[in-house]
């Protein structure tokens, strides 16, 4: 086996430390690299107008989706309010029905003119009445008078 001297170990570990310090070298010259190709990177994309536009344009669409949240919300609210009125209208109409309620003919022999709209027209225009809708807006809805949705939304 041979022995290795002082001297002998000194010149490898100089070696070794060239090569070291060459690695640390190219390490450095890569990461130089690296970050030029990052900053590059960067204000290709990331600082161009484009990004910001689009960056602009996903907030924008964020916020119509959260207003489109708080609309959707607010119609089915409205829409259970609407259910809860037509059972409690059902209701009524069937404690009508059961009382035996009985709606005299204003004229038995059927004399007069006769009825512009169906029970069906009349139930419609007191739905829209309960939603809110002006009196001139159902009469152009129906294509008749206002003084006519008043007549069918006050008559009993």
């Amino acid at each position: 086996m041979a022995r290795k001297t002082i001297k002998g170990l000194e010149e490898i570990i100089e070696d070794l430390e060239k090569c070291l310090n060459a690695q640390n070298k190219i390490n450095v010259e890569l990461d130089n690299q690296i970050s030029q190709m990052q900053m590059i990177d960067d204000d290709k994309f990331e600082n161009s107008p484009i990004y910001h536009q689009m960056v602009k344009e996903i907030e924008q669409l964020r916020a119509i989706i959260r207003l489109n949240e708080i609309n959707i919300k607010s119609k089915e609210d409205t829409i259970k309010k609407n259910r809860d009125t037509i059972q409690q209208l059902l209701k009524e109409n069937e404690e009508f029905k059961s009382n035996n309620y009985v709606n005299k003919l204003k004229n038995e022999r059927g004399a007069g003119r006769k009825e512009m709209f169906t029970e069906e027209q009349k139930a419609r225009v007191k739905m829209l009445r309960l939603q809110g809708k002006s009196y001139r807006a159902i009469a152009k809805d129906m294509n008749c008078s206002v003084a006519t949705v008043h007549k069918i939304i006050n008559e009993q």
